[in-house]
């Protein structure tokens, strides 16, 4: 197996040569736009590592690849618009580079190129199924960001219904990346399902953990820091916080999130999060998710010699520190 940044390199040629700029340029250039500004292409490195530890990266492979980093970074166009997001990577968003229009319409026809991707794929390696299973990804995914906003408008989110949120919103098109790679690149329909749950599981693991470190990591550049709480999002860790607070420090949270969160009340609601020892926490749980992720995988894939690259890919991006 390669390193991690030579599949990028390998994944980010092979966009250059397949995604370019077509009539009407000013349809398919912000769209060439968002797909060259940067990002880790932790979905598409998915693809190619998994098929090449299974079997080989083949050119069905490399066009699953193309579709689910298009889908993606499609999904980020409509999200920025919908959060009226400023900066995405450090840079312009979409919308604001261009015009709230030329994202819309950029992002649909990204969601249209994806699917095309993606039946290429199904067509070359004769994988029935494949852009069906796409699609019931990509409704949940809706599914997921309509549950996200209806959160906004509420303060009694349940763990319950967050874990479902970003399962639907973040952790299926991990599962999915890991199934394409797994039977795309040679496994057994079982086995690529049994990655695929892994993928999922540990999709839950690394939205909690990114929540985690909206707060308490390493800045991101263009990121700001304790955005999520600048913007009254019920993560999880502001549903643990409800959950462990009472008497004086519960009321002081409540009012604190009912009015506008200015610099000092977010530190308040940080010193309240520490002293709630919630960083402990949600450390144990994504521990946890990943521990079990880990168990199921070992269990349902027979070649021993796949699970522990695969756990190993994740882990990576759950211990990371920004």
């Amino acid at each position: 197996m390669q390193a991690y940044q030579d599949y990028k390199t390998q994944f980010e040629r092979y966009l250059e040569q397949h995604y370019k700029v077509t009539a009407p340029t000013s349809l398919y250039e912000p769209a060439h736009y968002i797909l060259n500004i940067g990002g880790k292409r932790f979905r598409p490195v998915t693809v190619l590592l998994i098929a090449d530890l299974i079997g080989e990266i083949n050119p069905a492979v490399l066009e699953a690849a193309m579709g689910i980093e298009v889908f993606h970074n499609f999904t980020l166009v409509h999200d920025d618009i919908m959060d009226q997001a400023d900066l995405r990577r450090g840079q312009a968003t979409v919308h604001k580079k261009y015009n709230l229009d030329t994202g819309i319409l950029s992002g649909d026809v990204m969601l249209i190129q994806a699917t095309q991707f993606l039946l290429r794929a199904e067509h070359l390696a004769s994988a029935n199924g494949l852009t069906d299973q796409f699609l019931n990804v990509a409704r949940e995914i809706c599914e997921g960001q309509q549950l996200d906003m209806d959160f906004e408008e509420r303060t009694d989110v349940s763990r319950t219904e967050y874990l479902e949120m970003i399962r639907k919103k973040t952790a299926v098109l991990l599962g999915y990346s890991m199934f394409t790679g797994a039977y795309l690149g040679g496994a057994q329909l079982q086995e690529a399902k049994a990655i695929s749950v892994f993928g999922e599981q540990s999709g839950l693991a690394f939205q909690i953990w990114d929540d985690y470190l909206d707060v308490f990591g390493d800045q991101k550049v263009g990121k700001k820091q304790a955005g999520d709480i600048y913007n009254k999002k019920e993560t999880l860790l502001i549903i643990e916080l409800k959950n462990h607070l009472s008497g004086a420090e519960a009321e002081l949270f409540h009012r604190l999130w009912k009015g506008n969160i200015s610099d000092e009340s977010c530190n308040q609601i940080i010193d309240l999060m520490q002293k709630a020892e919630i960083p402990q926490i949600i450390r144990k749980q994504v521990d946890v998710l990943m521990e079990e992720a880990i168990q199921e995988l070992q269990q349902k894939v027979s070649k021993k010699e796949w699970t522990k690259p695969i756990s190993d890919f994740a882990l990576q991006f759950i211990n990371r520190s920004h």
